[in-house]
């Protein structure tokens, strides 16, 4: 029996198009075995070997897309009650230091057209 531990990031849109990451933790060799494999998903990093590696990984990751979203949308808010166009906000914090995952993808194909479908269940982030 071997334990592989493999989740990962990119969204409903990485699926089709192979563009995941894909975060693994298991012994070396058993990588090197199925490495190929998950490449066929996205870019694959190996994190260890040690159980729940790759998972401490995504919850990470997941962590500062939260947070990202959460803090984009207090700028957005504030922006818009001042009277800030959001598009051109958008535009801007994209073009400078704030640029994140929230603001490149997020709010321009999910909050401003008014769909909300970011593609994973906010409560999930929760």
């Amino acid at each position: 029996i071997v334990y592989v531990d493999a989740p990962v990031s990119g969204g409903l849109a990485g699926a089709p198009d192979g563009t995941l990451a894909v975060m693994v933790s298991c012994a070396r060799a058993v990588f090197e075995e199925l490495e190929r494999v998950l490449a066929t998903f996205g870019k694959v990093f190996h994190l260890g070997e040690g159980a729940g590696q790759a998972q401490t990984m995504k919850l990470a990751n997941n962590l500062l897309s939260a947070a990202a979203v959460a803090l984009t949308s207090e700028v957005m808010v504030m922006g818009v009650k001042a009277g800030l166009d959001p598009r051109t906000m958008l535009d801007v914090i994209n073009a400078g230091s704030g640029r994140n995952s929230a603001a490149q993808d997020k709010f321009p194909k999910a909050i401003l057209p008014g769909t909300f479908d970011f593609g994973f269940h906010t409560g999930l982030s929760y």
